[in-house]
C-alpha cells in the first residue's frame, strides 16, 4: 500500500498547487492513501517527522517512508516515480 502525506501551510501557494494536482493523480489511482496535514495546526506533529519547511511530500510503502521531498522539487517526476512502483 502506497500512501502519500503532504505537508501544507495555508500561506504557501505552491503547496495548494501541488495539493490539486496530486488529487488529480489520485482519482486514477484509488488505492494510494492521500494525507494532508497542516504545519500551522501540527507544529509538533510535523516536527517530529523532520519537517522544517513546506512544500513537503513524503511517499510511503508499507508505513515504511521510502520518498521525501522538500521545498523545490519536480512533482511530475514523483508522480512517475510513483506510477512505477505502483506499476
Amino acid at each position: 500500500m502506497i500512501k502519500i502525506v503532504q505537508v501544507v501551510s495555508s500561506t504557501c501557494p505552491p503547496c495548494q498547487a501541488i495539493q490539486k494536482k496530486i488529487q488529480k493523480w489520485l482519482e486514477t489511482h484509488p488505492d494510494v492513501e492521500y494525507e494532508s496535514i497542516s504545519i500551522e495546526e501540527k507544529r509538533e506533529q510535523v516536527a517530529q517527522m523532520g519537517i522544517l519547511s513546506v512544500p513537503a511530500v513524503l511517499v510511503y510503502r508499507k508505513d515504511r517512508e521510502i520518498i521525501r521531498k522538500i521545498g523545490y522539487f519536480s512533482l511530475d517526476e514523483l508522480l512517475s516515480i510513483l506510477d512505477a512502483l505502483i506499476g
